[in-house]
């Protein structure tokens, strides 16, 4: 139960959630971490051998594409579908990633999904070391962080 573990599992499982759940193509596994901008982030806490949050950051463009893909519509026109979509990806890639890293034996909790707009250097998933996120580069030139901030 190493960050390494955790880094593999987040590079094995949510590049592969994202383009199989929400159909977003990921050009980049290892992109550079991006300017600021606003950002859509979606945070869910778990607990089990370790206790944290799970954090899913992104621009509101591309909540949006995440929201019409998700949806099957040419367009979507609600910014709170595209937080909705934002949270359900990051529902279904956390139990995925805690399986990846702990073992599918492993019992755990997960809390619910909240969203919030931030500017992107002022989130977590920003800030966080290397081996506990991922950042990814999408086809559309979209960048999505995802990565795990720990508790103790």
């Amino acid at each position: 139960m190493t960050n390494a573990a955790l880094s593999n599992a987040l590079i094995s499982q949510v590049p592969r959630i994202l383009e199989e759940a929400a159909y977003v193509l990921i050009e980049d596994t290892n992109a550079p971490l991006p300017e600021s901008y606003l950002a859509v982030v979606a945070e869910l806490d778990f607990s089990g051998p370790r206790t944290g949050v799970m954090w899913l950051a992104t621009s509101a463009e591309e909540t949006q594409r995440l929201a019409e893909e998700m949806l099957g519509q040419d367009h979507v026109d609600d910014s709170i579908m595209g937080e909705k979509a934002l949270a359900e990806v990051l529902n279904i890639i956390t139990p995925w990633v805690l399986d990846a890293w702990w073992g599918t034996n492993t019992e755990y909790r997960v809390g619910t999904p909240l969203t919030l707009f931030l500017n992107l250097r002022d989130t977590t998933v920003w800030s966080l070391p290397d081996d506990q996120r991922v950042i990814l580069s999408t086809v559309t030139g979209a960048t999505v962080l995802c990565g795990a901030s720990l508790q103790g």
